[in-house]
């Protein structure tokens, strides 16, 4: 029997195992890239942006940006998948989160209001946002309605009835939303619990 042989064949079988071993389960780290455009509403002079790293529950910064660099709002790194991740603008300002994933993000920032494109995980953060604001504004609207009916007396059992169904349909869909953000450790619903806290303001 040739030894020799048989050692270098088990040597490579258990370097192919090793090699195996180590690869099998990771995610390959993938290049991110976001560009910000920044209304001048704002006045932010400074821009930095943070990601959460989920093992440590902590942020890491990835840069910053300063307007009078004349640059274009940019940063680039490398992610393996989505994560939690907050912008700031300068001493004060409310951290502004999202969701940074590998690919190519652009964000315009409008005050409360934000476009996105590139990124359909941001765009559904966008849209539970706005929905859960009009539902917000409905639920208000419809208080207002009723409150109004009761004065003139013009409340009839049809209006109420078609106003409290209306209500309790808003109040279960915003109940829903809440919830999901606030048990969900999903990056999409962790950026709109930090949204939808603003809007109970």
């Amino acid at each position: 029997m040739d030894f020799g042989f048989l050692h270098k064949l088990l040597s490579a079988i258990a370097l192919l195992l090793l090699t195996v071993a180590c690869t099998d389960g990771v995610t390959p780290l993938c290049d991110a890239t976001l560009d910000i455009s920044i209304d001048d509403g704002l006045r932010a002079d400074t821009v930095e942006f943070f990601v959460i790293e989920p093992d440590y529950c902590s942020a890491r910064s990835m840069g910053s940006w300063l307007k009078s660099t004349g640059e274009p709002c940019r940063f680039a790194t490398q992610l393996d998948g989505e994560r939690l991740a907050f912008l700031t603008f300068g001493r004060d300002s409310r951290p502004f989160y999202f969701v940074m994933h590998p690919g190519h993000i652009s964000l315009t920032i409008k005050g409360d209001r934000w476009e996105v494109s590139g990124s359909a995980v941001n765009a559904r953060l966008a849209n539970i946002v706005t929905q859960a604001g009009n539902d917000k504004r409905e639920r208000r609207d419809i208080a207002h309605q009723y409150i109004a009916a009761i004065a003139d007396t013009s409340l009839t059992a049809d209006a109420d009835s078609t106003l409290w169904r209306r209500d309790s349909l808003l109040s279960d869909t915003l109940r829903h939303i809440h919830l999901m953000a606030d048990t969900s450790c999903v990056p999409l619903w962790r950026a709109a619990r930090f949204h939808l806290e603003n809007l109970r303001r």
